[in-house]
C-alpha cells in the first residue's frame, strides 16, 4: 500500500518498527489491508491522521483499535493581515538565536511540550519522547542554511526561543516554548513578532502554525495576531502487540 510508510528514523530513535499510514481516510477494507500490512512487516505502533470532520474515518478508525492522543489545530495568516499585540510587562530583549545558547535552551526544553502525542502516548517511553525535542532544536542550530530561530531574554538570561523553516512563499512555526520562570509575561507574543517579521523580510507571504487542542496559551497569542484556524485534525497511535 502507498500510503503506507515504514519510518525508519523513528524506529530506530524509539527502538521498536514503527509505519505511518498517509492520505487521511480509513475503510474498513483498508483497515483490514493495514493489520495484515503492518502485523507482516513486524510493526508495533502505526500512527494515522485524520481530519476531524470525517466521522465515517474517525468511527472506522476507533473500531479497529486506533486510539487518538492528539488534536491537532493548523492556524494560518495571510503576512498582510499580520497585527502585533504586545503583552510583555517586562524588559524583553529578542534576538537571533547562536549555537552557544543551545545548553541554555535545553532545560527550557525539559519543562515545556508536555501534551505531545509521545507524552500523552505512554506506551513510549516518557525520557525519550523529551529527548526527541532537545534533537529537534539541536538539529535546527545545526542546519545549514540555518532556520530562522530567535531567543528572549531577560536580564541577561534566556528565557525563551521560537523557530521555524520557509518552504517558497510560506513560512512555518516550528518550536516555541517559553521558561516556567517567566511566562505570563507576554514573550511570546514578542517572540512571535521576530519570526513574522524574519519571515516577512524573506518574502513569504503566508504563515502556517500547527498547534494542538491542550495548548490554549499559544492560540490566544496566535488569535490576537490575526491568525485564523484552518483545519482541526485527529492524530491515532495504533499499538499491534496488544492484539497479538
Amino acid at each position: 500500500m502507498e500510503d503506507l510508510k515504514y519510518l525508519e528514523w523513528d524506529s530506530n530513535f524509539f527502538g521498536f518498527p514503527i509505519a505511518r499510514l498517509d492520505g487521511g481516510r480509513l475503510t474498513k477494507e483498508m483497515a483490514a489491508d493495514v493489520d495484515l500490512w503492518c502485523k507482516t512487516k513486524g510493526i508495533r505502533c502505526l500512527y494515522f491522521m485524520t481530519d476531524f470532520l470525517d466521522p465515517s474515518t474517525v468511527e472506522i478508525a476507533q473500531q479497529f483499535g486506533y486510539k487518538v492522543v492528539n488534536i491537532r489545530i493548523e492556524l494560518r495568516l495571510r503576512i498582510q493581515d499580520y497585527r502585533f499585540t504586545p503583552q510583555n510587562k517586562s524588559v524583553v530583549e529578542i534576538r537571533q538565536g547562536e549555537i552557544s545558547d543551545l545548553e541554555f535552551l535545553l532545560p527550557i526544553v525539559d519543562e515545556s511540550f508536555p501534551y505531545s502525542r509521545f507524552i500523552i502516548d505512554r506506551n513510549f517511553d516518557a525520557n525519550r519522547s523529551k529527548e526527541l525535542y532537545r534533537i529537534w532544536l539541536r538539529n535546527t542550530f545545526l542546519k545549514v542554511p540555518n532556520d530562522p530561530i530567535y531567543v528572549s531574554l531577560i536580564d541577561g538570561r534566556l528565557v525563551g526561543f521560537f523557530t521555524g523553516s520557509i518552504t517558497g512563499d510560506t513560512g512555518i512555526g516550528e518550536l516555541m516554548a517559553v521558561s516556567s520562570l517567566a511566562r505570563g509575561k507576554g514573550i511570546g507574543s514578542v517572540l512571535l513578532n521576530a519570526i513574522i517579521n524574519h519571515f516577512e523580510s524573506r518574502g513569504v507571504k503566508e504563515v502556517i502554525f500547527p498547534t494542538h487542542s491542550q495548548n490554549i496559551a499559544a492560540q490566544r497569542i496566535y488569535a490576537e495576531a490575526g491568525f485564523k484556524t484552518a483545519s482541526v485534525s485527529l492524530w491515532f497511535h495504533k499499538w499491534y502487540d496488544q492484539y497479538e
